[in-house]
């Protein structure tokens, strides 16, 4: 298992459990330091039940587009 940052490190996000979440190794290396929500939706794996999911996990609130922006 794998730590995968949200926003990546590399674009200014955080070192904290609000940025963290557990990743396969799969999914850490190709995700890499591209934007959630630019990599997600194109992911083979890909569900709006996960994506929820992996918002609220990290407390983010409905509008998370702005984070699209770091």
């Amino acid at each position: 298992m794998h730590q995968e940052h949200f926003v990546p490190l590399s674009k200014g996000g955080e070192y904290t459990h609000k940025n963290i979440i557990p990743s396969c190794k799969s999914c850490n290396s190709s995700k890499s330091n591209k934007d959630f929500f630019e990599w997600y939706p194109q992911y083979e794996y890909y569900s709006k039940e996960n994506e929820d999911f992996i918002l609220s996990y990290l407390g983010h609130k409905q509008n998370t587009q702005q984070l699209s922006a770091v």
